[in-house]
């Protein structure tokens, strides 16, 4: 009897831990679709700039085409 007592605590202790684990936080972070709110990126503003484009394209270009 005092057996299956122990073998009974022992598995609902055991059963406990495993749930734990599976404990997941419900705060939830709503996003609006579109619209960035992380940090500042610097290379939007240099991404306005035609040179960079213009660069960037020349650069795609070099490696898409030897294919």
């Amino acid at each position: 009897m005092q057996t299956r007592v122990l073998l009974l605590t022992a598995v609902l202790a055991t059963g406990l831990l495993v749930l734990t684990g599976c404990y997941e936080s419900r705060d939830v972070t709503m996003h609006e679709a579109g619209v960035y709110k992380g940090k500042v990126d610097p290379l939007v503003e240099l991404s306005a700039n035609p040179a960079h484009q213009e660069g960037l394209r020349e650069r795609i270009l070099m490696i898409q085409t030897d294919r």
